[in-house]
């Protein structure tokens, strides 16, 4: 019993390695719990991809020798044999799970099966090659022409240890001023002409320099005027309380006894007292 051929046919894969590239370029998976061996990731552009590797397929045998009972470690040890090639008859997953539900063994005998190989060289080197030649031949001139001048290697730039960093002193940098003692009069009619016609140049820095006017100097605060000094208030005059003025006494009426006495002692008096 032959496979459909409506459905995608076996493949032996004759798989070589590159010396610019690193291996064949597939992954090998094992479904857990079931035999048999299937193809997973394949890079694009690898040993494996231009042989007609492709992804899901299972593998049937290694170099002639069926491993679908195999063990993962033991297929992996069947593909390294030899070094720098493989051959592998593989069968995409629906072809293979047809093969099996009719009991269709697949061999290399097997009728349509396709035969694919891995090319020499990976492609695309060959044609990196021709392009680098092609623009070798532009460059080279024809006699007819002078040949360009060589182009200059580039000075090495120094590492970052020797890169020179130093910032001369103060007093070994150049700041000399220009000699302006040079330069001729401008008259007073050229001068009023030129500036009547032109606007006159900003000056330079250095013009700017000397022609600076000098900050006047900082002019002295008057000193704050001294506050008066408190006038002392004159004591209030100390009212003294006048004492009461003597009553004059008045003239007491003499009795008639008093009289007669004031006249007794007046008239012994005058007897003592009388003339010598």
């Amino acid at each position: 019993m032959s496979i459909p051929s409506d459905l995608p046919q076996p493949r032996l894969c004759n798989l070589k390695k590159w010396p610019t590239y690193s291996g064949y370029g597939f992954n090998l998976h094992a479904e857990k719990g079931k035999p048999g061996q299937y193809i997973g990731k394949v890079d694009p552009n690898s040993p494996a991809e231009t042989g007609g590797l492709g992804q899901k397929f299972f593998l049937i045998e290694v170099n002639g020798v069926n491993v679908e009972d195999l063990s993962h470690q033991k297929v992996v040890e069947r593909i390294k044999e030899t070094p720098n090639k493989v051959t592998m008859l593989v069968a995409p997953s629906e072809t293979y799970k047809y093969c099996k539900e009719h009991k269709i063994v697949i061999t290399i005998n097997t009728p349509n099966v396709e035969i694919y190989t891995t090319p020499d060289e990976e492609p695309g080197a060959s044609e990196t090659i021709q392009k680098e030649s092609g623009a070798v031949e532009q460059l080279t001139p024809p006699p007819s022409q002078p040949p360009p001048e060589e182009a200059q290697s580039p000075s090495p730039v120094p590492d970052h240890d020797e890169a020179d960093y130093s910032v001369p002193d103060h007093d070994e940098a150049d700041y000399a001023v220009p000699d302006y003692s040079t330069r001729q009069p401008v008259f007073s009619e050229q001068l009023s002409a030129v500036s009547s016609q032109t606007a006159s140049p900003a000056p330079s820095p250095q013009q700017q320099r000397r022609s600076s006017p000098t900050p006047p100097a900082p002019v002295a605060e008057a000193p704050s005027p001294t506050p008066p000094a408190p006038v002392a208030e004159a004591p209030s005059p100390t009212r003294r309380r006048q004492s009461p003025k003597p009553r004059p006494r008045q003239p007491q009426p003499r009795t008639a006894a008093a009289a007669k006495a004031a006249t007794q002692s007046a008239t012994s008096a005058w007897r003592r007292c009388g003339p010598r």
